[in-house]
Order: C-alpha cells, then sequence, then structure tokens
C-alpha cells in the first residue's frame, strides 16, 4: 500500500511538472528550484547505498591463559572446542513470520561454545602467559592464584552496518558483576557501536595481554565501527576439568527499509583465532539463506551453514574467510526499495528539470525585452521600484537560513555516502536533538519576526 501511494505520489507530480504550460505566465521559484536539488541529493544518495553489497566482518578471539597441554609437546593445546555457534538475527520489515516481530533486544549476533579437557592422561596444565599475567587476571576474578585451574578469555566482535542516517549510539563498556556457574567464576565486559581509529584489529582483552592478536581486517571504512563483548572464565583447581562455557551476545547488523545497503545480500568476514582445535563452525539466521557449498569445508543448510575442514583449519590458523551470503525473503524488500527510489528519482529530475526550464525561459524573455527596450527608439524606459528594506532583509534571512539548512542535510548524506557514523552515547544523542530543536525553534521564531516586519511595512504603506 505504501509503495502503491509514493509510486503514485511521484508519477502524479511528474505529470504535473512536465504537462504544457505554453501561454501562461511563468512563475518561476529559486526556493523550489533548491528544494529538488536538495531532496534529489538525498534521495540519490540512499539510492546508491542501497545498491551497495555490505560485508559485515566478525572476529573471534580465544586466548589461553592456563590450559591443558601435551606433554610432548608444549606448545600444543589439548582443550578442545566441538561446535562453535553463531546465531545472527536481523531485523526486518518483511512479511516473513520468524522475523516479523522483533523487538529492540533481538538485533544481535550471538556466540556460544563450550571449551572441554581432554580425556587423555598424556597432558599437563601450564600457564601460557607470565605469572605476574596470572596474577593480575586472578585478581580480576576475586581468586587466588593458586586456586585457578583453567583460564580463558573470548572476545567477539563485529562491524556495525548504519543506517542512512549516520548516527550510531554507543554504550561504554559495561562490567558485569562476577558470576559463579558450577565450577566456574567468570567475569565479562561489553561496548555497543564504539569507534576506534586502529579497526578491529584494535580489539584487545581488558587485561591488555593479547599483544599477538592477528590482522583479521585493515582499518578501512566501517571497520573502525563496532561491538565487540568478551568473558573471562577460570575453573576451580579442585575441578580442572570442568567445562568453559561462552554465550555472549552484541547488537548484531539491522535489516530493514532504511539500511544503506544491498538487504538481498551481504559478505560475510569471519575470523577466528583460537588455539584449541575446533571441530566445525555453525553460522546460523533466523530466516533463510542461501550460500554456496565448498568441498573444501563449507555445507549449506536452510538457516545457515557448516564451516569445516580445510575452511576452518585455515581460519583457526588466521587467515580470514569470506562468505557470500543470500538473503531471499529480503529480496522483494530491496525490489520495492529500488522501484519506489528509481519513481522518485526520475520525478524529482523532472521536476528539477522543469523547473530550470522555466527560470531559463523567464530570464530569457526578461532580457530580451530588455534588449529590445534599449535599442528601441520609441522605448520607454520604466523607472524600477524601489525595493522595500524589510522586504530584502527577510528575504536574506530567508535564503541564509534555507542554504545552512541545505549544507546540513547534504553533509549528513555525504556522511552515509562515504560510511561515516556519527557515533554518540545516549545523553549526547539526546543533547544534540534537543540543540537542533532549540536552533530550529530559534530560527522560525526569527523568520517569522522578519516577516511580521514586512508585512507591517506593506499595511503601513497603504
Amino acid at each position: 500500500m505504501i509503495t502503491l501511494f509514493v509510486s503514485a505520489t511521484a508519477v502524479f507530480l511528474g505529470f504535473l511538472s512536465l504537462r504544457d504550460t505554453k501561454g501562461k505566465p511563468l512563475n518561476p521559484s529559486w526556493i523550489k528550484i533548491f528544494f529538488y536539488f536538495i531532496t534529489l541529493v538525498v534521495v540519490g544518495a540512499f539510492f546508491y547505498k542501497t545498491n551497495q553489497v555490505m560485508t559485515v566482518n566478525s572476529n573471534i578471539t580465544i586466548e589461553n591463559y592456563r590450559s591443558y597441554v601435551s606433554k610432548n609437546d608444549s606448545t600444543q593445546v589439548a582443550d578442545s572446542i566441538e561446535t562453535v555457534e553463531i546465531y545472527n538475527s536481523f531485523l526486518s520489515n518483511s512479511h516473513n513470520n520468524s522475523i516479523r516481530y522483533k523487538d529492540e533486544e533481538n538485533k544481535s549476533s550471538n556466540v556460544s561454545f563450550t571449551i572441554r579437557a581432554p580425556k587423555s592422561d598424556n597432558c599437563t596444565i601450564l600457564d601460557a602467559v607470565p605469572r605476574g599475567i596470572i596474577n593480575n587476571l586472578a585478581q580480576e576474578l576475586k581468586m587466588l592464584p593458586q586456586h585457578i585451574g583453567r583460564m580463558y578469555q573470548v572476545n567477539y566482535a563485529t562491524s556495525c552496518v548504519i543506517p542512512f542516517v549516520p548516527v550510531l549510539l554507543s554504550k561504554d563498556s559495561i562490567y558485569n558483576p562476577i558470576t559463579t556457574e558450577g565450577n566456574t567464576i567468570s567475569r565479562k565486559y561489553k561496548n555497543t557501536n564504539i569507534y576506534d581509529k586502529e579497526g578491529m584489529i584494535g580489539v584487545k582483552s581488558e587485561t591488555g595481554v593479547t599483544e599477538d592478536l592477528p590482522d583479521f581486517v585493515e582499518p578501512t571504512g566501517l571497520l573502525k565501527y563496532y561491538s565487540k563483548t568478551g568473558r573471562l572464565t577460570a575453573s576451580s583447581h579442585l575441578n580442572v576439568n570442568s567445562d568453559l562455557h561462552f554465550n555472549e551476545t552484541i547488537e548484531g547488523s539491522v535489516f530493514d527499509f532504511f539500511t544503506a545497503a544491498d538487504i538481498s545480500q551481504y559478505i560475510l568476514s569471519l575470523g577466528i583465532h583460537s588455539p584449541c582445535h575446533i571441530q566445525v563452525v555453525n553460522v546460523l539466521y533466523d530466516l533463510p539463506v542461501e550460500i554456496q557449498s565448498d568441498e573444501r569445508g563449507v555445507l549449506p543448510g536452510t538457516f545457515g551453514f557448516h564451516i569445516y575442514g580445510a575452511v576452518l583449519r585455515d581460519m583457526v590458523n588466521g587467515d580470514g574467510a569470506s562468505f557470500y551470503v543470500k538473503l531471499p525473503t529480503m529480496a522483494n524488500l530491496q525490489t520495492v526499495r529500488s522501484f519506489i527510489l528509481t519513481t522518485l528519482i526520475a520525478a524529482l529530475l523532472a521536476l528539477l528539470i522543469s523547473s530550470l526550464g522555466d527560470m531559463i525561459t523567464y530570464y530569457r524573455i526578461k532580457g530580451e525585452r530588455l534588449l529590445l527596450s534599449k535599442v528601441s527608439k520609441n522605448g520607454v524606459k520604466t523607472p524600477a521600484s524601489p525595493q522595500i528594506k524589510e522586504k530584502r532583509q527577510f528575504l536574506m534571512a530567508r535564503n541564509s537560513l534555507l542554504l545552512m539548512l541545505s549544507c546540513f542535510i547534504c553533509f549528513i548524506s555525504y556522511r552515509s555516502y562515504i560510511d561515516e557514523p556519527f557515533v554518540k552515547s545516549a545523553q549526547e544523542y539526546s543533547l544534540c536533538i534537543t540543540r537542533l530543536v532549540f536552533i530550529a525553534l530559534v530560527a522560525l521564531i526569527f523568520l517569522a519576526f522578519m516577516y511580521y516586519r514586512y508585512l507591517k511595512k506593506i499595511i503601513s504603506l497603504r
């Protein structure tokens, strides 16, 4: 219904702009031309962004501080992970039942897995970092170093896909209190929509001991804007073989009408750094996906795909892998967006060209009359009527405010075009909105005052 209404309105406006105006007085307006141009810039920028295939970068880093290692090779970690599961929940305006009733908390990306101790006796527990770091980590968990069994930390980060209005609300580090689950003690942190000029390669643990993180991605474009979460977990020395569970969630990518990218497809760039052997990685979604299979270790399914074999080994060794994912249920919404934006661009362009044509015709006729009056011997020179000072001041104020508003709108569109959003906290965002509303009200009051002076002058001259 919305599509039909917008499209019909655009076609109707285009029809009006292209109608035959021969014989009718021209009434050109720079304000109208300016409005059409700015609107065309905004719609054109959105149209360009909606045809770009985005790349969502995700990075899982598993760090072992104290773990089981082989007695024959102290560098070989014997702890293992059977399955790493990444679950992506997308928010959409689609009518698909699986994603129709999403709330804000469900726009997320979740990673979960379990680190299990080896069953072999040919293993021993060793520290993977210096004793001083182990002491600091134990202090973070409020434990004595000698009471710690195995200890790991997981960092999970994913880049942010911005909406067309390029504003990301960030949250500072959230340190949850120490929690105890069975025979394990853990503490987690979380950052939402943060900015880091070094990009995701700068993701470090809160203890600052991740000095050898591999460079999965380069810090360019949207890679500077990401969310991350992490958890430091340790088992008791009395139950050293206890499983270490990780189940963390952060804000994920949003796929809806105002997403500044093609919402029917995207590229998932996934990097995993783990000293533990991983058997399989499952990437799951709350809507159907399509992905090409790979004999080296990619098995597609209806709601996700599995990574194993050579592809997974390369990822664990530090080489990130990219997967081209299609979202069939979003294809219709993407088509609707393209149709609406194409129609709007055509209508706005027609209106702009028509207004420019009227303006050119108006000044051409005016110039011809001026030229004829100068070359004609019998031409009578009409004295120019003096312009009212108040009118001149009102027009100057109006045009100045329109120019500043247009520059502001173009700047916002440009930041969306180059993928450089504004990252603000909720308090900063509320303050910014309050200031913008205040400035807008002051500008409107000032403009109304100037117009009142102009009307008052006209009435006094009658």
